[in-house]
């Protein structure tokens, strides 16, 4: 079973990457919808990271729920849990 800080960490890691801002402070309160260098192609791109990296399916009616990567981070806990 996976911790959720490690599910934080690979998100978070995920998004500055998806972001090419590695020195960029992003918390789990950051809002992907308005955060800084978030765009509907960004945020499509980084799901399919989220779905590669944890082994899931994210159903299209589920992304639109999430709003920040709590959200985010509470829908991959519970796919893998």
């Amino acid at each position: 079973m996976i911790l959720r800080s490690e599910i934080e960490k690979k998100v978070i890691d995920i998004i500055k990457e998806m972001l090419q801002e590695k020195d960029m402070e992003v918390d789990m309160d950051y809002n992907l919808r308005g955060g800084t260098g978030m765009n509907s192609m960004t945020l499509i791109s980084a799901m399919f990271q989220f779905e590669k990296e944890f082994g899931i399916i994210i159903e299209d009616d589920d992304i639109q729920k999430m709003i920040t990567l709590t959200d985010v981070v509470s829908y991959i806990e519970q796919a893998v849990g």
